[in-house]
């Protein structure tokens, strides 16, 4: 998550004084991405949810979804 945050923190930067409507935008779809992706893991884990490889699961999920959370962050940060 370290680098989700970094992405986050550079594009707060550039937004805050230049474009704050598009950081309450950014700030949002990040709030919304959290459930999203907590959800989705929650979707996909449901089968195991019980049983003794949950956890690997979930954790896979939630690295896999952090991941394209990532790239497209990484995308707005290049891409202005």
């Amino acid at each position: 998550m370290a680098a989700q945050q970094q992405l986050i923190d550079r594009l707060r930067k550039r937004l805050e004084s230049d474009e704050p409507e598009q950081l309450k935008l950014l700030l949002a779809a990040q709030a919304a991405f959290a459930q999203y992706r907590d959800a989705e893991c929650r979707l996909r884990t449901f089968e195991s949810r019980n049983g003794s490889a949950f956890q690997a699961y979930w954790l896979s999920c939630l690295t896999e979804r952090n991941r394209q959370r990532i790239a497209d962050l990484q995308d707005l940060v290049d891409n202005p």
